[in-house]
């Protein structure tokens, strides 16, 4: 607060708006809750579709229990993001039960691919299974240090590293793809590769330029400092 002239008047400066959360995070209760019962929604069908098809297969409702099981973890994640929307969870809550169900999934994909017979089968679950956990860990940082961008961006990169494995996977599977063993390494790095270009023009085009106290090397608390500074003309917040 800052005196305006002599008659004491006190004058608030705006505050500026954590840049992290507000321009890079959309967790706001809005999209928590729209994203929560997405997800619920999506995933309880998911759920009851394996287990018709169990039942009309003349097996059990639960003869594809680790699919459903990889439904309900997602199905929990969106639970707690329908919860926080409503404000009687933590704050980022969602954000770490997605971390623990990544880390639940990269158990199922493990075991997954340890059941299969076909070595190529095997090596592309394999894989999937690690991306769950590099995902997993991710995550689980970006709830221990929200204010970190890289962390941020990484966790959501690899998320949608991850869609794409599975698409790669659904068209090696149904035979669309052809592709030999040893080449399932190289198709993921050309992936990530493609990824990174986008998210890399992306940056460059949309984030605000980098301050010279980020990029002489100063730490994150500085960089994030740095960042807030820059956007403080345009995202501010009125200070009730």
């Amino acid at each position: 607060r800052n005196a305006a002239g002599g008659g004491g008047k006190l004058e608030e400066k705006p505050a500026a708006v954590n840049y992290t959360a507000s321009a890079l995070v959309p967790e706001t209760p809005y999209v928590l809750r729209r994203v929560g019962l997405a997800l619920m929604f999506c995933t309880t069908v998911g759920i009851v579709i394996e287990a018709i098809s169990g039942v009309s297969d003349g097996l059990s409702l639960y003869h594809q229990l680790a699919h459903q099981a990889l439904y309900i973890c997602l199905f929990l994640t969106g639970a707690c993001a329908m919860v926080e929307s409503n404000g009687l969870l933590f704050p980022d809550a969602a954000r770490c039960a997605l971390a623990v169900s990544f880390l639940l999934q990269y158990v199922l994909w493990r075991e997954h691919a340890l059941m299969k017979t076909e070595e190529i089968e095997i090596r592309i679950h394999i894989i999937q299974a690690e991306i769950n956990l590099a995902m997993a860990v991710l995550f689980g940082y970006s709830f221990h240090n929200p204010r970190s961008m890289t962390a941020y961006i990484l966790s959501w990169s690899v998320l949608t590293l991850n869609g794409m494995w599975l698409f790669t996977c659904g068209l090696i599977q149904s035979g669309y793809c052809g592709i030999l063993l040893h080449t399932i390494g190289a198709v993921l790095v050309l992936e990530a590769a493609i990824l990174g270009a986008i998210i890399g023009a992306a940056a460059i085009l949309f984030l605000p330029p980098a301050s010279f106290e980020m990029q002489s090397g100063g730490g994150e608390g500085d960089a994030y400092s740095s960042i807030a500074t820059s956007a403080e003309d345009t995202l501010t917040l009125e200070l009730s």
